[in-house]
């Protein structure tokens, strides 16, 4: 049982990672140049309409360039999350390889396993 919680936790671990790995990645791409260049597109229309344009379509604009930023904002948000959820989990580790150490050793040593070792 303790096994599978250290599985489930290593497991959660290695999720994690590749999540924050996955949202970094993710995030640089969306919010990089071509969100940017969304960005400049939408507050130069929205700077400089012009007598065609109406007052509603450069408050459109406008709601656009706040929608996009709210969006990299939740998002900024939410790879902290998990970057605090990585390091909370990372720190755990040690603990959790020297329990299985315990927990696994006698059994290696009584099945004639003399050099046991975990590493991480």
């Amino acid at each position: 049982l303790k096994i599978l919680t250290f599985g489930k936790y290593l497991d959660t671990l290695v999720r994690i990672n590749q999540k924050v790995e996955n949202e970094e990645s993710d995030l640089n791409v969306r919010s990089g140049a071509l969100v940017e260049e969304d960005l400049q597109s939408f507050r130069g229309r929205a700077e400089s309409h012009d007598q065609s344009e109406t007052e509603e379509e450069g408050l459109n604009y406008y709601q656009q360039i706040m929608q996009v930023e709210r969006e990299k904002q939740m998002r900024l948000t939410d790879l902290a999350n998990l970057q605090v959820r990585f390091v909370l989990l990372k720190s755990l580790m040690p603990n959790l390889l020297c329990r299985l150490r315990t927990m696994l050793e006698p059994a290696c040593l009584y099945k004639g396993m003399r050099n046991f070792d975990i590493h991480f």
